[in-house]
């Protein structure tokens, strides 16, 4: 185990340990078994409390951090904010996000019971006029390094997992880290530091805040253009801004230029698709009609890698409407390669009673995929349900009253497994689909 695994360990259980202290809003401290809950005549007000954590971060250097993560590509932002020092390496990492409703809402936070922490860190006095403090999260965070590496002077904490960040050097400056999130680092002045607030939960300085710190980083890269691949996935899946786009395209059609034997793993003949599945999805998330070819390409030239990149069509799909899509869909609902079925274990016995069921293919699951995405009736596009068509064969089997009724629950509420009964089913459906993507707005 490395320095900075050994390091965030033992941050990690600092930052899980309870916290019964009169500080606990801002600050980590260390609990022993033996320590108690404050009496609530003993817990501060979040001003005093405030106050005492600025004077505990010392003369400096003082950082604050912010954080943009998003939970999944298709989910929403999150927003932290926090102020750290070598006099105070562990203070308390809050952060929320908006819903739709403009509600804020907690972080994800696997690391810990929010509902416990919330219970702990009892806040009194707190003038009813501010918004309530942002949520404290366990799994994002930051602090100092003990020895100190220049160049890696901070840990920054994402999903628990650790990475090192440089300290901007003077009062003022500035660095942008991506690791699994976005970490804009700023050394503060003096004065900064003094007029520095708690973050709170206001959604109205979530969406202003977030926009200005998108800009900034957007600008940087027009300045700068992130050349590392996993860096420049990470920044396009956390801002699905179409800047990235050209050094996606770029980086995809070179990786699909490369000869099939450099992407077979070491110990099978299967396709190493990280990369260029993880490119397709930032891609599909932001891009134009035109990257369906691309997409396409990459099918073409490694059929292994066609389907790995289903969802990612779709996707692009409905960002990009279907007017470009054809071409690429078709080749994909039309792919005959064998489609794992273990989760589909209905399937193999009810073909052992009804040889005239085809085999399920790959092209079958992106049709099955395509409906559940954009709720559509499977009916509609070929499928049919795996119990109707036991139902139909009863007399070839034996079963309970009970299998069967349940069999009847599951056909009328239409909550089964979906599979093609006929070829002549499977060709119609699919002429169904390609009708219905062409006529797909974005």
């Amino acid at each position: 185990m490395n320095k900075l695994s050994v390091a965030c360990v033992l941050a990690l259980l600092w930052l899980i340990l309870p916290q019964p202290s009169a500080n606990a809003q801002f600050e980590q401290e260390r609990a022993s078994a033996k320590d108690e809950l404050p009496r609530p005549d003993e817990v501060p007000t979040e001003e005093i409390a405030w106050k005492k954590f600025l004077e505990h971060l010392g003369k400096g250097p003082v950082c604050q951090v912010e954080i943009l993560t998003r939970e999944r590509p298709e989910g929403g932002l999150f927003y932290f904010r926090v102020l750290v020092s070598r006099a105070c390496p562990f203070p308390i990492m809050r952060g929320f996000g908006i819903d739709r409703d403009d509600k804020c809402i907690p972080p994800p936070d696997p690391r810990h019971n929010q509902f416990q922490d919330l219970k702990r860190l009892v806040v009194q006095n707190r003038n009813p006029a501010s918004p309530p403090l942002a949520f404290h999260n366990h799994s994002t965070g930051v602090w100092f390094q003990e020895p100190v590496t220049p160049g890696k002077e901070l840990t920054l904490l994402t999903d628990c997992v650790g990475e090192s960040g440089r300290l901007p050097e003077k009062p003022g400056q500035i660095e942008m880290v991506y690791h699994k999130a976005l970490f804009r680092i700023e050394h503060l002045t003096a004065a900064q530091v003094e007029k520095a607030e708690p973050l709170r939960q206001n959604a109205a300085f979530f969406r202003d805040r977030v926009a200005a710190i998108q800009k900034e980083a957007i600008a940087a890269h027009r300045v700068k253009p992130i050349t590392d691949e996993r860096l420049l996935i990470q920044a396009s899946q956390l801002f699905q801004d179409p800047v990235f786009n050209d050094e996606l395209r770029a980086k995809l059609s070179k990786w699909i230029d490369r000869p099939t034997k450099e992407l077979a793993h070491k110990d099978d003949d299967r396709f190493l698709a990280i990369i260029p599945n993880l490119l397709t999805y930032a891609l599909a998330r932001s891009g134009e009609p035109k990257d369906f070819e691309l997409f396409h390409r990459l099918a073409r030239r490694h059929p292994q890698l066609a389907g790995a990149i289903k969802h990612q069509t779709l996707i692009l799909l409905d960002h990009a409407g279907g007017a470009q899509a054809r071409d690429l869909a078709s080749d994909l609902m039309k792919n005959p390669a064998p489609a794992d079925s273990h989760h589909l274990p209905e399937y193999e016995l009810l073909r052992k009673l009804d040889p005239d069921i085809p085999e399920h293919t790959e092209g079958d699951r992106f049709l099955l995929m395509m409906t559940h995405l954009f709720k559509l009736k499977p009916a509609d596009f070929g499928l049919r349900m795996a119990e109707s068509r036991w139902l139909e064969l009863a007399d070839r089997r034996e079963f309970s009253p009970g299998e069967l009724q349940d069999m009847r629950e599951k056909v009328k509420n239409e909550s089964g497994p979906w599979m093609m009964m006929r070829e002549s089913d499977r060709k119609s459906g699919q002429e169904a689909a390609l009708k219905w993507i062409a006529g797909r707005k974005p």
